[in-house]
């Protein structure tokens, strides 16, 4: 089984190109949606953020409010770090469960969609990386019809990241999202049926 791995920087395209393969028979693995769960109710990593913070970091289900975590992080920059630290490690050993599970049913192709591919190593999980590219003011415009994004938010999120030249030089592939959604899928198919 091949394994794909997808970044870009915010509001690039991820999910949407994401969707794409999966419409081509791939199964996909999300990065973000692993954290989700890790930030569910008595998860190891919930319970070490509450040992850190507090129960005011819950929301009434005792799951992790993101938001509240959102706005610790927007006034204390280095609680990324430990978020990151809390929270990577759950998601490596997530995303190779599910790559086996991808293995054990069949697929002959995986995609590990995750936004920080570089900085947190998961590339070495991956045979080949897709970096999908969009101009800033688009990745701006679409950032800010999220909900709670704020300029703090988007330069911090920013900052973290490695630069576009950076991510282009250690990508396999560039996909432009700026293309309309058509030429954008005709350009994954490509690269897809490049990897089959």
């Amino acid at each position: 089984m091949y394994v794909l791995g997808l970044t870009g920087l915010m509001a690039s395209g991820k999910t949407t190109v994401g969707k794409m393969i999966k419409s081509f028979g791939a199964y996909v693995i999300n990065a973000d949606d692993i954290v989700y769960e890790l930030q569910q109710k008595d998860t190891e990593q919930t319970q070490q953020i509450v040992a850190r913070l507090g129960d005011s970091v819950l929301n009434d289900d005792g799951s992790l409010s993101r938001k509240k975590l959102a706005e610790i992080a927007a006034e204390t920059p280095d609680f990324l770090d430990f978020l990151e630290s809390v929270f990577h490690p759950g998601v490596r050993s997530r995303m190779k469960e599910y790559i086996q599970e991808a293995k054990n049913r069949g697929y002959k192709l995986a995609v590990l969609e995750v936004p920080l591919m570089f900085e947190t190593g998961a590339d070495v999980l991956c045979d080949s990386v897709m970096l999908c590219l969009c101009n800033e003011a688009d990745r701006k415009k679409r950032a800010f019809e999220r909900d709670g994004m704020t300029e703090g938010k988007w330069a911090l999120v920013n900052a973290r990241r490695l630069t576009l030249e950076e991510l282009i030089s250690k990508s396999n592939h560039l996909i432009d999202t700026d293309k309309s959604p058509k030429e954008t899928k005709e350009d994954v198919q490509s690269i897809v049926s490049l990897v089959l």
